[in-house]
């Protein structure tokens, strides 16, 4: 991860927010993900199928950035 900060930034937010979801931290995973919405991460295509990001499908931030996205 560190790694991955380092080399990309912020032009990674949707895949920092993969890892840190899989680590089980979903308010750090939602909080990337909204900047990755503010900065117009393409990455977001992926979100309603992504199985990286399955921890957090029952967060209402998750399924509320799904609706905002279009995907529901």
């Amino acid at each position: 991860m560190a790694r991955l900060v380092a080399q990309l930034g912020d032009s990674a937010l949707y895949q920092q927010a993969q890892v840190v979801a899989q680590w089980g931290q979903s308010s750090e995973a939602l909080a990337l993900l909204r900047r990755a919405r503010e900065s117009g991460d393409s990455g977001l295509i992926f979100l309603d199928t992504d199985p990286l990001l399955d921890p957090l499908r029952k967060q209402p931030a998750f399924n509320q950035l799904l609706s905002e996205l279009g995907f529901v």
